[in-house]
């Protein structure tokens, strides 16, 4: 039991120490905003900001799913959420009007959890439905044939799973 406490406290060490390298690049590109601007151009800077917030985000969300074996998914598609909000902003703020934007995703991001077994969880559908109202237009996508590398039910390990063949009639 004292092998697994003093484990655990340097894995968590080192989980600290992967968030705070991952959080200071983030820091210094939103503290250096303009200078970067001005060096990279907005969309450069974007996609720079956008890309870090990614490290940050899986960081955080592996982070959690190693403490917090119930986390779900909801953190990643928070994260989608906020990233499609800040992708919004800048553009109002370089056009001068509001954009029309496009986001593919999985089915398993776009429906409406609460209708599921997964009724606690959200997912990128959801918050946009929430967030921009009737003028959200939902397309998403599955996978047609093969295989997909998923979390067993019990969370415990990814496996390789095969996908259920189309129905004869889709497209």
């Amino acid at each position: 039991a004292a092998e697994a406490r003093v484990d655990a406290r340097a894995c968590e060490a080192r989980i600290a120490a992967a968030r705070d390298a991952c959080e200071k690049v983030l820091a210094d590109l939103q503290v250096n905003r303009f200078d970067y601007w001005d060096i990279m151009g907005a969309n450069q800077l974007l996609m720079a900001e956008m890309n870090a917030e990614v490290v940050v985000s899986a960081q955080q969300f592996y982070a959690k799913r190693l403490l917090e074996p119930d986390v779900n998914r909801s953190i990643r598609d928070q994260h989608m959420s906020q990233a499609l909000l800040k992708l919004k902003a800048q553009l109002e703020m370089v056009q001068g009007q509001s954009p029309r934007i496009a986001v593919m995703a999985h089915n398993s991001h776009l429906g409406d959890g609460r209708a599921t077994a997964h009724e606690r969880q959200w997912n990128i559908g959801f918050l946009a439905r929430e967030t921009f109202g009737a003028s959200v237009r939902i397309v998403g996508f599955s996978t047609y044939d093969g295989t997909v590398t998923a979390l067993a039910p019990d969370g415990d390990r990814p496996t390789r799973q095969p996908l259920r063949p189309a129905r004869a009639d889709s497209a």
